[in-house]
């Protein structure tokens, strides 16, 4: 398939990360959003009231077996998926 080619001696796209030894754009998308994620979660990120409010663990320490008791933030509801694609709400479904 074209969209899989890139210009590199007309090699195939995997084939050519492997030999540049560099890794899947998606990949590399997770590693950045994932340590910008974590620095934005710290209470001195200029960025950091952009993140919903936290959980309370007083009354999530009442819920038992579920996964959202296990999260710090609340999920956002996207109406649309270039929101729920966006940086936060990304954020916050993959990587709490």
């Amino acid at each position: 398939m074209f969209s899989d080619e890139i210009i590199f001696n007309d090699c195939v796209y995997i084939d050519v990360l492997q030999v540049a030894n560099l890794p899947l754009l998606a990949e590399r998308r997770n590693q950045l959003t994932r340590h910008f994620f974590d620095k934005m979660r710290g209470v001195n990120n200029c960025l950091h009231y952009l993140l919903p409010a936290q959980h309370d663990s007083r009354i999530d320490s009442r819920i038992t077996n579920s996964l959202h008791a296990a999260q710090k933030y609340p999920l956002l509801f996207a109406k649309s998926m270039l929101f729920q694609n966006s940086f936060i709400p990304y954020d916050l479904a993959n990587f709490q």
